[in-house]
């Protein structure tokens, strides 16, 4: 499924993405251990991989990929 960026449904994900970095940052800079650094990090690639639309292209490799390879057996 792809997800276009001006449509209701990214632009939820994507607010809600960005709620959920600042809370944790947030919390990452109250308390002294830091303890949602992995999860930060793992939130954020989260964000960058869509902000850039990774999914969306890696779908189209694999689709390109697949097709290929059925050519190359037929």
């Amino acid at each position: 499924m792809k997800l276009n960026k001006k449509s209701p449904t990214y632009q939820s994900i994507e607010y809600s993405l960005m709620m959920l970095i600042c809370i944790m940052v947030a919390l990452e800079v109250s308390y002294p251990p830091n303890p949602y650094a992995e999860k930060l990090i793992i939130v954020m690639s989260i964000y960058a991989c869509m902000k850039h639309q990774v999914p969306d292209r890696m779908i189209d490799v694999c689709d390109r990929l697949v097709k290929r390879l059925l050519k190359l057996w037929a």
